[in-house]
């Protein structure tokens, strides 16, 4: 089979049964359908400069393997390498300091290996990748820009920051607009929310400030309450990573972009004030409402309906 695929994301994992490492990418067609391949040819490596025997016996007692010995161009100078190859990707790394340690030079050995390969196949967003009926790549190649009509969802909660309570999830995908509320349970509506985002099955998930109060609120609510938070592509749970820039965890979802906009207002805009209204307004958007967000418990007691109009703007105010 054969279809122009948007990569709209690549990582890989090791395989449960042979241990080896499988890329898998991520993407949607000129068709409209999301598509998971996989591609389980490429292996991690790196590049060793003039290699000695003492260092091969090393490799090969780490479970490494040198594969090949080419020349690498630096300047106009010819460097005699061996390409070594790893059993896993996180071996790169381990090898690297260790030879670094013995004063040896290495090329091409802290590059994430999604990255890697798409270096090696020399691909981009848009591709051309034929696959067979289990989903196993056989070729990918770059294409000329084509239509895609990308799925963007982004959302918005409100909830007490005392009790940890949500009151509703607004959300938006595209032009379809959706808002969960706690009128049968919290619990129901975490579980509505999470079906609603695997049936949508976006693309890209945004909204403002969602590293640091959506996506752990929720998180933090599915936990409590026994739901399982599985909105990654794979059925997974999103995970998080702290940012030395932002100095918050930044999260990740597997198969989906996830990009939180106060994050880019902050970097780009630098506003005086960081919350929504006064950037919406910044940027002439209007503002949010007359909802007290510091009174949010009282709001949502004497007026949801107003609340879930505030909670909806939010997410409109975002997209």
């Amino acid at each position: 089979m054969r279809a122009k695929v948007f990569i709209t994301n690549i990582d890989y994992f090791i395989h449960p049964v042979n241990d080896k490492p499988v890329i898998r990418v991520f993407g949607r067609t000129d068709k409209g359908e999301a598509l998971t391949l996989y591609d389980e040819k490429p292996y991690p490596y790196f590049y060793l400069a003039k290699p000695r025997r003492y260092d091969e016996r090393m490799l090969y007692k780490a479970g490494a393997e040198v594969v090949d010995v080419i020349n690498l161009k630096q300047g106009n100078t010819n460097i005699r390498c061996a390409k070594v190859r790893t059993r896993k990707p996180k071996d790169v790394s381990i090898l690297r300091e260790r030879l670094l340690k013995r004063g040896r030079v290495v090329y091409s050995a802290d590059i994430l290996y999604q990255l890697r390969y798409m270096y090696d196949t020399n691909v981009g967003a848009y591709t051309s990748i034929t696959y067979d009926d289990n989903y196993n790549i056989n070729s990918i190649r770059n294409v000329k820009p084509f239509n895609i009509d990308l799925q963007v969802m982004c959302f918005d909660i409100e909830s007490s920051i005392r009790t940890k309570d949500i009151y509703c999830i607004a959300v938006r995908v595209n032009d379809d607009k959706e808002i969960f509320d706690d009128s049968n349970g919290e619990k129901e509506m975490l579980e509505r929310f999470v079906e609603y985002v695997r049936l949508k099955d976006p693309d890209i998930i945004t909204g403002y400030n969602i590293y640091g109060f959506d996506i752990p609120y929720v998180n933090g609510a599915c936990r409590r309450l026994n739901v399982d938070f599985c909105i990654g592509r794979d059925g997974s749970i999103p995970w998080k990573r702290d940012d030395q820039k932002y100095r918050i965890p930044k999260w990740n979802l597997t198969g989906r972009i996830l990009v939180d906009t106060w994050m880019e207002v902050r970097s780009e805009l630098k506003p005086i004030q960081e919350n929504l209204e006064f950037v919406g307004q910044l940027l002439e958007l209007g503002g949010k409402s007359d909802i007290d967000a510091s009174k949010i418990e009282e709001e949502w007691k004497n007026r949801p309906e107003e609340v879930k109009e505030y909670c909806m703007r939010d997410v409109d105010l975002t997209y």
